[in-house]
C-alpha cells in the first residue's frame, strides 16, 4: 500500500494540474491552465492597477501569443519570458499604433510601421523603442519628410510639402539646426522656364513659402520612444 505521503503528494499534484486560481505576492491574480504545479498554457493574469494580460504562459512567465492592455495601450503579439519579443501590434492610448518586430520589450525592426490616428504614417528603422536610422513620415496633408531619424528625431533629411517645396538639411531636438536649403520639384519633363530655373543659382524661396514652412516642421516629431 502507498503510505500517506505519497498519497498526500499525489493528492496535491493533481490538484496542480488542470485549471485554476492563484494569488500572487504582488496582488496579482491567475486565471487559467497549471501543468504540474506550474502556471502553464493558457491563463489570464490581472494587477491591482487593472493591467491585464491574456494568452500563453510558461513556467509561470508570459510566454508566446498574448494579449497585454494597461493605461499604457495594448499590445497584441508574441512573448518571450514576459518581454515583448518578435512580431506584434502596440496601440496607444491616443489612437495611434505601431506595427513590427519587438526585442527585449521593445519596438525593433528596420521595417517598423507607425500608423497614427490623424492619418500619418511613419515607415523605417526602429531600434531600442525609438525611431533610428532611416525612415519616412507620410502626413495625411501630402507632406512627406524622408531621411535619418536619431533618438525619435529627425536628423537629416528632405520635407517635401504637398505644393512641391522642398526643404533639405540637418535637424537639432527636432527642428532646424542650420540653415536649411530650399529645393524645387521638377516635373520628369521641365518646360524651358523651369528648365531656366534649374540652371540658375539657387534662391530663397518667396516670402509666403518661407512663413509657410515653418509652421509645418514641428509635425515632423512623433514622440514615441518607450
Amino acid at each position: 500500500a502507498a503510505s500517506p505521503l505519497a498519497v498526500s503528494s499525489e493528492r496535491r499534484r493533481h490538484r496542480a494540474a488542470g485549471h485554476g486560481k492563484f494569488f500572487l505576492g504582488d496582488g496579482s491574480v491567475y486565471t487559467g491552465s497549471f501543468v504540474n504545479g506550474e502556471i502553464e498554457g493558457h491563463g489570464q493574469r490581472t494587477w491591482p492597477d487593472g493591467s491585464m494580460y491574456t494568452g500563453e504562459f510558461k513556467f509561470g512567465e508570459m510566454d508566446g501569443e498574448g494579449e497585454y492592455e494597461s493605461a499604457s495601450g495594448k499590445y497584441l503579439g508574441t512573448y518571450r519570458q514576459n518581454a515583448r519579443e518578435g512580431p506584434g501590434i502596440f496601440y496607444y492610448p491616443n489612437g495611434d499604433r505601431y506595427e513590427g518586430l519587438f526585442s527585449q520589450h521593445r519596438q525593433h525592426d528596420p521595417n517598423g510601421t507607425l500608423h497614427c490616428a490623424n492619418g500619418d504614417v511613419g515607415e523605417g528603422s526602429w531600434q531600442g523603442g525609438c525611431r533610428n536610422g532611416p525612415g519616412k513620415m507620410i502626413y495625411s496633408n501630402g507632406d512627406v519628410f524622408d531621411g535619418e531619424w536619431a533618438e525619435d528625431l529627425p536628423a537629416q533629411g528632405t520635407v517635401t510639402f504637398s505644393s512641391g517645396m522642398k526643404w533639405s538639411g540637418a535637424w537639432e531636438d527636432g527642428k532646424f539646426g542650420a540653415r536649411p536649403r530650399y529645393l524645387q520639384r521638377f516635373t520628369d519633363a521641365p518646360t524651358a522656364p523651369e528648365a531656366a530655373a534649374a540652371a540658375a543659382p539657387e534662391e530663397e524661396p518667396a516670402a509666403a513659402e518661407r512663413s509657410a514652412a515653418p509652421g509645418a516642421l514641428p509635425r515632423i516629431q512623433p514622440a514615441r520612444c518607450a
